[in-house]
């Protein structure tokens, strides 16, 4: 098939939109035409609508919002400079009101103001801690509360280091410590356990002397003692030596005493720092002649404020005395009495367990007993005739 010849075509197309362009010229003449004539008409001119339009390309324009857009751009440019004045003066006014700093304060006392920074509360709160828990050797905990109030910087503010100087000058607070606790009461106070221990062992040796039999496992207080952990005030603290002065110190009070064998009344009054005059006093009826192995007298006895029991295993020879046999004997004259066997008295091992407060006894327990040399019965005939 040939091809078609649109030479024809074409040029039908361009003379039609050559004729619509001039018609769309007339159009607008027409339209400047009758706007120039408009005023003279009788009605008014706001109901006049000039519009210049091409239907065949359906294009439109409004002519009055042509007049208008260069009003809208002059508008919109005196709102931007509205908006940004605004801001400019909300900005001044929070840069001028906006709390910058802290106060820092402990109670009423003002320390000084120091810039606003991140975690700086806590690293000023921690530094100190640690600064006076390095001098002291000790965990501590704060007593007042350190304030850190927000506020605006209007002078020089503080540094760093002055703050946490003057805090340290300032703060109060209280320190680990070691509380000795004596039938739920506190007692005394030291630095730390280790120290309160050692000087509890210390009173409790001096009642055991060197080379004794003392058990020192089965020794210990009267009183019911502890050590606790607390946090105190420094000022509580004592030394070792004035805890163990005051511990040892204590009242003299009468106490009993049972009389041993070998005792004399000067020997008891020496072992109890008494003046033989004082146990004289105590005991008027009392005389070294009268004095009886069994029998209870008075005595003074220093209580100390902590009391120490000890107990003591000791072991010693005693005579086992020799048993003596009568016999019926009608060979003998009634009255009469003849040894047939010699008797003789054995030996014995005797351990015992003492029991003494602060040093003085206060009983005494046979818990095994050796015979060691038996001994001989002695047999005596007795005359029936």
């Amino acid at each position: 098939m040939s091809p078609k010849n649109n030479s024809g075509d074409n040029e039908h197309r361009f003379i039609k939109f050559s004729s619509l362009q001039n018609g769309s010229n007339n159009d607008k003449k027409a339209s400047s035409g009758d706007r120039k004539k408009a005023p003279s008409s009788n009605l008014p001119a706001r109901n006049y609508k000039y519009k210049s339009a091409n239907t065949d390309l359906g294009t439109k324009t409004n002519t009055s919002q042509i007049k208008k857009k260069p009003k809208t751009i002059k508008n919109k440019r005196k709102c931007y400079s509205i908006v940004i004045v605004v801001w400019g003066r909300v900005l001044t006014f929070w840069l001028f009101i906006r709390k910058n700093g802290y106060a820092v304060t402990i109670g009423e006392k003002e320390l000084g103001i120091i810039k606003k920074e991140k975690n700086i509360e806590e690293d000023i709160m921690s530094t100190v801690k640690a600064q006076i828990e390095t001098e002291r050797g000790t965990t501590i905990q704060f007593v007042d509360e350190v304030k850190f109030t927000p506020v605006r910087i209007k002078s020089k503010a503080a540094t760093t280091d002055y703050i946490i100087t003057e805090i340290r000058n300032n703060v109060a607070y209280n320190v680990s410590a070691a509380v000795i606790v004596v039938d739920g009461n506190d007692a005394a106070v030291v630095n730390n356990k280790t120290e309160a221990e050692t000087l509890l062992n210390e009173i409790i040796d001096e009642y055991i002397p060197e080379g004794s039999k003392i058990d020192r496992e089965k020794s210990g207080f009267v009183q019911t003692v502890e050590v606790v952990e607390k946090f105190v005030d420094s000022s509580e603290i004592s030394t070792p030596e004035q805890v163990k002065e005051k511990f040892l110190s204590g009242n003299k009070v009468i106490k009993p005493y049972t009389v041993q064998r070998g005792d004399t009344l000067s020997k008891i009054a020496a072992e109890r720092d008494m003046e033989y005059k004082e146990i004289l006093d105590l005991n008027p009826t009392v005389t070294e002649k009268t004095l009886i192995a069994g029998h209870q007298i008075s005595v003074y006895q220093l209580v100390p404020f902590l009391s120490v029991r000890t107990t003591e295993t000791v072991s010693f020879i005693e005579k086992e005395l020799k048993k003596v046999e009568y016999r019926d004997d009608s060979s003998l004259k009634k009255g009469t009495q003849k040894v047939i066997q010699q008797g003789k008295d054995g030996q014995k091992e005797v351990i015992s367990q003492i029991i003494r407060v602060n040093g003085f006894e206060e009983s005494s327990q046979v818990i095994e007993e050796k015979i060691l040399v038996e001994p001989v019965t002695e047999i005596i005939a007795v005359g029936t005739a």
